[in-house]
């Protein structure tokens, strides 16, 4: 934590023994608090498509940790839960588009995991998700979007900054 406090630092001009302790108590709640936000950007059928983490998905996701540590199956991945907003025109990372009304951004009235089984129904294909053992449930996700033809989409993770004082870091990640 030093290190990381010494970074934080380095910006700090003053160098007070109150700024400090203010950044280390940042860092401290960084550390024991993971307030991480996921989602998913994605083009289909000439619509843009932002699937984000909700309460629902972060309560599932907590199930989930608790199933994983006991060796138990995930039978409901915590994306299945995820919100999905539609939007007309916008392109994949205009992230300042999502609050722009020119893109007609609209939360559509189903959940990500009810998005991706009306796709396979649409296509008249199998919807299969079995239950997911260990690691995390990504994978299945990004296996669904690419079983629906989806060869580029971007993951988004943000949350609490270790680098930067009461900062957000975000990461954004596509498909290899």
């Amino acid at each position: 934590m030093e290190a990381s406090i010494a970074a934080c630092m380095a910006f700090d001009r003053t160098q007070s023994p109150q700024h400090r302790g203010m950044i280390r108590d940042w860092l401290q709640y960084v550390s024991t608090n993971s307030n991480w936000c996921k989602a998913y950007m994605f083009m289909l059928s000439g619509y843009t498509f932002l699937a984000v983490s909700s309460g629902e998905s972060t309560r599932q996701n907590h199930d989930n940790v608790f199933l994983n540590s006991m060796n138990a199956p995930v039978l409901t991945p915590s994306w299945s839960r995820y919100q999905v907003f539609r939007y007309v025109g916008l392109s994949i990372l205009n992230f300042h588009g999502v609050t722009d009304a020119r893109y007609e951004g609209t939360l559509l009235p189903v959940s990500l995991g009810e998005f991706i089984r009306q796709q396979y129904q649409e296509r008249d294909l199998p919807y299969l998700q079995g239950p997911i053992l260990g690691g995390h449930d990504a994978d299945s996700l990004r296996a669904h979007l690419g079983a629906l033809g989806i060869k580029v989409w971007v993951e988004i993770t943000t949350g609490s900054s270790y680098n930067a004082f009461r900062g957000l870091d975000a990461y954004i990640k596509a498909p290899c």
